[in-house]
C-alpha cells in the first residue's frame, strides 16, 4: 500500500502549522475544534489517507487545516486551490485534484465538507 509520509513526520509538520487546538495525537486523530476534526490513518507507522471532515461546508478551519498539511508537507498546488472552490460553486459534484504525489478529493453533502487525502 502506498504512503503518504512516515506518521511522526507529518504530525510533527502539521501540528507546528496547524491551529493548537487543531493538533494530531500519537493515533492520527484531532479534538474536534470549531467543528472541524482531522483523521489520519496509520499503518506500519505510514501515513495512508488523511480526512478532513467540517460540519460547516463553509469553515474556514477546514481550509485551515488542509493549508497545514500543505504547508507542512510541501504539497502546496494551485489544483487543490481550484477543487475547493470548484466543490463549492457546484456542491452536488465531488471535486478531485492531483499534484505533488498527492491526490486530494473534496465533497460536500448534508453532514459538511468532507476532504480526502491519498497517495496519488
Amino acid at each position: 500500500m502506498k504512503s503518504l509520509a512516515k506518521y511522526n513526520k507529518l504530525r510533527r509538520n502539521f501540528n507546528m502549522e496547524s491551529h493548537r487546538g487543531l493538533q494530531l495525537d500519537e493515533h492520527g486523530n484531532t479534538d474536534v475544534f470549531e467543528g472541524v476534526q482531522v483523521t489520519v490513518l496509520v499503518k506500519d507507522d505510514q501515513a495512508t489517507m488523511i480526512f478532513i471532515d467540517s460540519e460547516d461546508a463553509d469553515s474556514d478551519e477546514a481550509g485551515r487545516a488542509f493549508v497545514a498539511f500543505e504547508h507542512g508537507m510541501s504539497w502546496s498546488s494551485q489544483e487543490f486551490f481550484n477543487a475547493y472552490m470548484a466543490v463549492h460553486e457546484n456542491p452536488d459534484e465531488p471535486a478531485v485534484a492531483t499534484a505533488n504525489g498527492i491526490q486530494v478529493t473534496h465533497k460536500i453533502d448534508a453532514n459538511g465538507l468532507h476532504i480526502k487525502i491519498v497517495p496519488a
